[in-house]
């Protein structure tokens, strides 16, 4: 990982910042990512030299809804599925409407972990 964020701090302009995206909680079956992982990660990258870590949580897989907060967009989700998959994606993606609040900072806790 030292080569590669080297690699791109030589290879870009000076005034670019290198910001990194990381997950702080999987929301996977398994054991993922944990906060004190990640906590580990952002203090190994901050040594690096890294301009700035974007706090992310979730999958796309088991948690897409913990990565967006808010009002789920059952149309626009179920709009790019095949037609055979529109009537069980609509009842899906209703099934988690109201779930999800809109929650402001939600990854705040893990962002002032140190």
């Amino acid at each position: 990982m030292k080569q590669i964020f080297y690699q791109i701090k030589n290879e870009i302009d000076d005034n670019l910042p290198v910001i990194v995206k990381l997950s702080t909680h999987d929301h996977t079956p398994k054991q993922g990512v944990t906060l004190s992982l990640a906590a580990k990660y952002s203090k190994f990258l901050s040594e690096l030299g890294i301009d700035g870590i974007e706090v992310s949580c979730g999958t796309a897989l088991y948690s897409f809804m913990n990565m967006c907060r808010g009002d789920v967009p059952a149309d626009d989700l179920v709009s790019g599925l095949p037609w055979w998959k529109k009537t069980m994606g609509r009842i899906m993606m209703n099934s988690l409407k109201n779930k999800y609040d809109l929650e402001e900072g939600y990854n705040l806790e893990a962002a002032n972990k140190d």
